[in-house]
């Protein structure tokens, strides 16, 4: 009994697809060295227990860059093994005032009053260290000020839309899916052929201080996928904590085996230097 007849050319076109995605994966790869940049991400997650991946799209270019882990502070709420369900990010950036000023040149007020802003409670996140040392979000020393940049995400509706080119598009715009989408095949006069879902939007929030110097949302900000909310950092873990869901690293996991030995070197030497003799049990008779 001969199975379904189908065409050629369908298997054709999706050959052509495929490869096509594959050239496009492999170029972005081989223009970001993504490989040098995953090594260093899977360096830093076996000693800090997190690597940071970072996407971003400039221009409609895609670029690839592997952040310090001791300048992001995650969602320790997420208790899933890999930490892909996280509500918010952030990532803490020392940049020279006047380099600061020129990336938010309608926040210069803001920034000159970095210098006031102190910290009244120890900061929770890894880069508390440099923000506790200085007292505050202006290092006065080096004339740097602290931006943080802090991803979150919020539920919200979002439109698949097919256009009349069979493209598939997202948006979270009703009046741009209504614009953009083909007549529905077989639907009624005037039905579009587009789909209304729930998913998240992404925004991004940089502030110093008590400041808030910019906001981006969905009309501004590229969304990686609507469907999930996934943010442009991603994480790559070590090992996680079960109870606390901490994240550690191949040193952490070496601490109790190099205890262990520790404690075996140290009762050998003393056993060597005060009996002088190291013997197991039952090795000699002792009547003989």
């Amino acid at each position: 009994m001969s199975g379904p007849v189908v065409a050629s050319g369908y298997w054709q076109n999706e050959k052509a697809t495929a490869e096509a995605l594959s050239d496009l994966a492999m170029f972005v790869q081989d223009k970001n060295d993504s490989t040098h940049i995953l090594s260093q991400v899977g360096h830093d997650s076996r000693i800090c227990g997190l690597g940071w991946h970072e996407f971003d799209v400039q221009d409609g270019v895609i670029l690839e860059a592997r952040v310090n882990p001791l300048d992001v502070v995650p969602d320790f709420r997420d208790r899933s093994p890999g930490m892909t369900n996280q509500g918010h990010i952030s990532k803490i950036c020392w940049m020279p005032r006047d380099v600061a000023k020129a990336k938010f040149p309608d926040s210069k007020d803001d920034l000159d009053a970095a210098t006031g802003w102190t910290l009244n409670a120890p900061v929770s996140g890894m880069d508390a260290m440099r923000l506790t040392a200085v007292g505050g979000y202006w290092d006065q020393e080096n004339n740097e000020v602290c931006i943080v940049e802090h991803h979150y995400r919020e539920p919200a509706d979002y439109y698949e839309v097919v256009t009349r080119s069979l493209r598939l598009v997202t948006t979270f715009d009703k009046d741009e899916a209504e614009k953009l989408a083909r007549p529905r095949p077989n639907g009624k006069k005037g039905e579009k052929d587009y789909e209304n879902k729930k998913g998240f939007k992404v925004c991004i929030a940089y502030f110093t201080g008590d400041k808030l110097l910019k906001h981006l949302d969905e009309t501004n900000y590229y969304q990686l996928n609507p469907a999930k909310g996934l943010f442009l950092l991603t994480p790559t873990v070590c090992f996680r904590e079960t109870i606390s869901g901490k994240p550690y690293g191949l040193i952490r996991a070496a601490k109790d085996p190099q205890r262990r030995y520790n404690k075996t070197k140290t009762r050998l030497t003393w056993l060597q230097s005060a009996t002088q003799v190291i013997a197991e049990a039952d090795a000699a008779q002792e009547e003989k």
